[in-house]
This record gives structure tokens, sequence and C-alpha cells, in this order.
């Protein structure tokens, strides 16, 4: 069983998850180009994890695993910044 995640993004570009627990940090992710603006898990699949950013795009992070492979989709759809995203049930099927 994973560990209670606290998933934090920032102006630095990265997202970074830390151990509700313990205070530490598990992993960082620095895949967008700009700050980050939201953060939502996935209310069912709770490894999933939907980003946005400055850099216009949006990301979804499979945070059970590590580097580049947890990277399950960047959608560049838009002209301005992605300020909100939100995960809904129906947003990732499970294969």
């Amino acid at each position: 069983m994973n560990p209670p995640l606290i998933a934090t993004g920032g102006a630095d570009k990265l997202i970074t998850f830390t151990d509700a627990e313990t205070g530490s940090i598990i992993s960082s992710y620095e895949h967008h180009q700009a700050g980050i603006l939201s953060l939502d898990f996935h209310p069912i699949h709770s490894d999933i994890l939907l980003a946005s950013s400055m850099d216009k795009q949006y990301s979804i992070i499979d945070v059970s695993k590590d580097g580049n492979d947890a990277i399950l989709a960047i959608g560049k759809d838009h002209t301005k910044f992605v300020v909100r995203a939100k995960c809904n049930l129906i947003f990732l099927k499970q294969t």
C-alpha cells in the first residue's frame, strides 16, 4: 500500500510528492515549461494526478511510476494558461 501523498506544484515548474506521514520527498517531476497552477488526484484511481500549468499545457501523471514512465499524457490544447484542471469519474479508464 502506498503512503498518503501530498502533491505540490509551484512557480519553479516542479511537481513534488511528499509522504504525508513522514514529510519525506518521494519524487519530483519537472516536465512543464512554466509554473504549475493546479493539481487534482483522480477520485477513484488515486495514483493518477492531473496537473495544469502556465505553459498552456496539462499533464496526466501516474504517481506509482518513476521518471518519464510516469507521464501518461501531455495536452497542448490551449492558447493561454491552464488555470484549473479537475478530474472526474469518467476521466480515465483502467486498462
